[in-house]
């Protein structure tokens, strides 16, 4: 993983269930174009499992190490309740040939380093991270 040291530090997720997704009724709720973060879904976003809700939240960064799906990517949505230890990520194009594709990656918490050091000696780490201004 390639993050400045001395500004970010991260937090290891462990190997998530990595798939792909689009704004439509059939793959989303009654109202695909609003993530549950409020805001719409684009490119460079995923979706979490809700077993993630304890660790990191609507807004963060996260590091995906996946092969050719490696790379940061920002938490907007949530997946359906049957999905554990997964994430979606975001695709445009309905049509995307990735929409059926499933593989296994380590996923990763972005954290600035000051601020996660002080929300491990709290141990109030999302509340903390609220306060966070990312990149």
């Amino acid at each position: 993983i390639k993050i400045n040291s001395n500004k970010y530090t991260y937090k290891n997720l462990g190997i998530v269930d990595v798939f792909h997704y689009t704004n439509v009724k059939n793959m989303c709720d009654s109202n695909p174009d609003i993530a549950a973060s409020g805001k719409p879904p684009s490119i460079g976003t995923i979706a979490i499992s809700r077993d993630f809700l304890n660790e990191v939240m609507f807004g963060e960064k996260v590091y995906l190490d996946c092969g050719k799906f490696s790379g940061i990517y920002t938490v907007n949505d949530l997946m359906n309740k049957r999905h554990k230890k997964s994430i979606d990520i975001f695709v445009k194009d309905k049509n995307n040939e990735y929409l059926n594709y499933r593989c296994k990656g380590r996923i990763f918490i972005i954290i600035k380093s000051n601020q996660y050091i002080k929300s491990l000696s709290d141990g109030n780490g999302i509340r903390d991270r609220l306060k966070i201004c990312w990149f």
